[in-house]
This record gives C-alpha cells, sequence and structure tokens, in this order.
C-alpha cells in the first residue's frame, strides 16, 4: 500500500478545486455564447426552435475555436510563446 503524504492530498485537493474552477468559467462561456445568440436572433419574446439554437450555438463556438487556433498558430511563428 504506497503511503500518501500531505502535500499529495492537498495537491489533489488544489487540482480538483482548479478543475472545479474551470468547469464554472466554461459554464459561464455556453451560458454567455447561448446569451448572445439569442440576442442576435431573436427580438423580446421571440422563441427559438431548440434544432436552430443548438446549431447556430454550435456554428458560435466553432467560429470562435478557429479564430483561437489562427492566433495561437500566428503567435508560435512570430516566436510569441516563451
Amino acid at each position: 500500500m504506497a503511503i500518501v503524504t500531505k502535500s499529495e492530498v492537498r495537491s489533489r485537493a488544489d487540482r480538483e478545486a482548479d478543475n472545479q474552477q474551470l468547469l464554472l468559467l466554461e459554464e459561464k462561456d455556453v451560458i454567455s455564447t447561448v446569451a448572445t445568440v439569442l440576442s442576435d436572433l431573436c427580438g423580446p419574446g421571440d422563441w427559438m426552435p431548440m434544432d436552430k439554437l443548438r446549431a447556430e450555438v454550435s456554428l458560435s463556438i466553432s467560429l470562435t475555436l478557429f479564430c483561437a487556433s489562427i492566433w495561437i498558430v500566428r503567435m508560435s511563428m512570430c516566436d510569441g510563446f516563451v
């Protein structure tokens, strides 16, 4: 049986707390994206079918990831990463 030190337990707890914080940030990003899509495509009190909302949110997230990947490639090409 392996002996677990206090620092290993603390490190594991810190990682779990960091992971929980990342999940909360991702959740906020998703909610923000959905709110943006709805406000761009619907007027106050309007409804949008779930399939259309899903497609629009997927497109929005895909475009964001695409732009982020371009930024990463450009930064790596000009030694922006240290």
